[in-house]
C-alpha cells in the first residue's frame, strides 16, 4: 500500500464521514481553510514547533495541518466511549492507527475527565465547536458547557 499524502489522508477521512464512519458526538471534519487559519495564528503567536499541543480534532484534519506546518509534539485528546456502533468503532480504530503512523500521541484522560489530565500543554487547539454536550440544558452543544473551560480551570 502506498503512503498517502496529507491531502489524500484528509480526503479519506472526509469520505469516511460521508460513509457514516464518525465519532459518537456531533463533531464533523474541519474545513481546510479554517484549519489553515488556526495554524497560521499559532505561527503568528510564535508558538515553537516543538511546543506540547493538545488537539481536540475529529478526523485528524487539524492535526495533519499542524504536522504539515512542522509542529512535532501533538497529543490527540479523546474519550473512551461505550456501546459503539460498528462504524463508530471503525472510526476510533482508524483515528488511533493513523495518529500512531503520524507520530501523534492518542490520549484519553483518566476516567474520561480532562481535569485529571497531568500534562501541561503549551497550547490546546480544537475542531469547533468548543463546548461539550453535557451540562448544557436542553439543546445539545449549546449553552454553558465550554470545553476550553475544562482545560483552563486547573
Amino acid at each position: 500500500m502506498s503512503k498517502l499524502t496529507a491531502s489524500q489522508a484528509r480526503e479519506k477521512f472526509r469520505t469516511h464521514f460521508l460513509e457514516g464512519i464518525c465519532p459518537v458526538d456531533s463533531r464533523q471534519p474541519i474545513a481546510d481553510e479554517l484549519a489553515t487559519s488556526m495554524v497560521a495564528e499559532l505561527v503568528e503567536y510564535g508558538v515553537p514547533k516543538d511546543a506540547l499541543i493538545g488537539v481536540v480534532d475529529a478526523f485528524l484534519i487539524l492535526s495533519i495541518h499542524l504536522k504539515e506546518n512542522g509542529y512535532t509534539n501533538l497529543v490527540l485528546l479523546e474519550n473512551v466511549h461505550s456501546n459503539l456502533t460498528e462504524k463508530q468503532e471503525e472510526y476510533y480504530n482508524k483515528v488511533q492507527i493513523f495518529a500512531k503512523k503520524m507520530g501523534i500521541k492518542y490520549y484519553v484522560p483518566p476516567m474520561n475527565n480532562y481535569n485529571r489530565c497531568e500534562m501541561e500543554f503549551d497550547v490546546i487547539i480544537g475542531n469547533p465547536p468548543y463546548q461539550s454536550n453535557d451540562g448544557n440544558g436542553d439543546l445539545k452543544g449549546s449553552g454553558t458547557g465550554a470545553l476550553w473551560l475544562k482545560f483552563t480551570e486547573m
